[in-house]
């Protein structure tokens, strides 16, 4: 079966395939059926499958016995008895039994997070129910499939809409306690006494004066963005976020440690500054595996790692583009894509040495 694979695998990712099987001769359709079963409780979901008789449900029942292992599916008969039959339906009702297989009346068992229905020989006349509306195990095991997928991606769409809300009101916040804050702190350092003179009287005063000078000491100097006091300035503004680019740091002031001592370090210290300034710390590391075993952080520094195929640049950028407007993020990194790449999103992009620096007089 050349796209059988690929069956399975989709099963597995939770993607919804669909497939009509036609079972070579001699094949153990049972044991086939039991691997697509498999393949969708891997991926989290549930199952129903629908054979004609009792001898074919007996047949599936040991296939998947002995892939799944016992408890892990219920079968519905009319063979089992009233009591068997509900304990089994109670079962799968309550989501004990992610797998339901049977006869006809299978067709209408409840199963959690349905994710395969499957009939076995269609074609038998015992699929059809005789009694009115004389419903057929193919048309309802379809109907069920189309619903399921509606429920999914529904289910995909409030969760989408959530998330987006959340996101909003989240941005909303900082920007209002930014503006906020901003306000307080204006009216504390602008404090000023009142004047006797408008602005137009200062340049009817001095409309001839050239300012020729070039601005020097502190203020220059915190302009250069690998100076420390140009840190300290940014990280004084009202809801700041500071995110460092981890090991462009790390390598760039103590390359010689280990990659676990380097972050240990420069963890430890964004801990100091988080606790000093009381602002939002987030570092980021290069990291296609998950790391296991890691000491927590600080109070106040977020550790991440980027995930498989992205880089802590993308990631970092990432941070930056979710930011609202107008809130003053600082990234710390040498990397002149990175400057470049936060400072078009209203970003303040500072070199690892301005951090460095500033961690050295902690």
């Amino acid at each position: 079966y050349p796209t059988g694979p690929a069956l399975l695998r989709a099963l597995t990712d939770g993607r919804v395939p669909r497939a009509v099987w036609s079972a070579l001769p001699g094949e153990d359709w049972a044991a086939r059926y039991a691997d697509a079963v498999a393949a969708t409780v891997a991926g989290g979901r549930g199952a129903v499958v629908v054979v004609p008789d009792a001898r074919d449900l007996d047949r599936l029942d040991a296939a998947l016995t002995a892939v799944l292992g016992p408890g892990r599916h219920v079968t519905l008969s009319a063979a089992l008895g009233p009591a068997r039959r509900y304990r089994a339906f109670l079962a799968a009702r309550r989501g004990e039994a992610p797998v339901v297989i049977g006869t006809r009346a299978a067709m209408f068992a409840p199963v959690d997070r349905l994710g395969l229905v499957a009939i076995w020989d269609d074609g038998d006349d015992l699929h059809a129910e005789p009694r009115a509306p004389y419903p057929h195990a193919r048309d309802v095991l379809l109907t069920r499939a189309r619903l399921a997928e509606a429920e999914a991606a529904a289910g995909v769409a409030r969760a989408s809409a959530k998330e987006a809300r959340s996101v909003d009101d989240a941005r909303l916040w900082l920007l209002l306690e930014t503006i906020g804050q901003a306000a307080v702190g204006l009216r504390r350092e602008l404090a000023l006494d009142p004047v006797d003179k408008l602005p137009a009287d200062f340049v009817a005063d001095a409309f001839a004066d050239q300012a020729g000078t070039t601005p020097t000491g502190p203020a220059a100097r915190a302009r250069d963005t690998d100076d420390p006091a140009r840190l300290d300035q940014l990280l004084a503004l009202p809801r700041a976020h500071l995110v460092v680019d981890g090991y462009n740091v790390t390598k760039r002031g103590f390359g010689e440690m280990s990659l676990e001592q380097q972050r240990k370090r420069l963890i430890t210290g964004l801990g100091g500054i988080a606790a000093q300034t009381g602002d939002e710390v987030t570092v980021v590391f290069d990291g296609a595996e998950r790391m296991h075993g890691l000491p927590p952080a600080p109070r106040g520094v977020r550790v991440l790692f980027s995930r498989k195929g992205e880089t802590a640049d993308e990631l970092i950028r990432r941070l930056v583009r979710a930011e609202p407007a107008g809130r003053p993020v600082v990234v710390v990194s040498s990397d002149r894509e990175v400057a470049d790449g936060v400072r078009r999103h209203g970003a303040y992009p500072l070199g690892a040495d301005s951090l460095l620096r500033r961690l050295a007089r902690s």
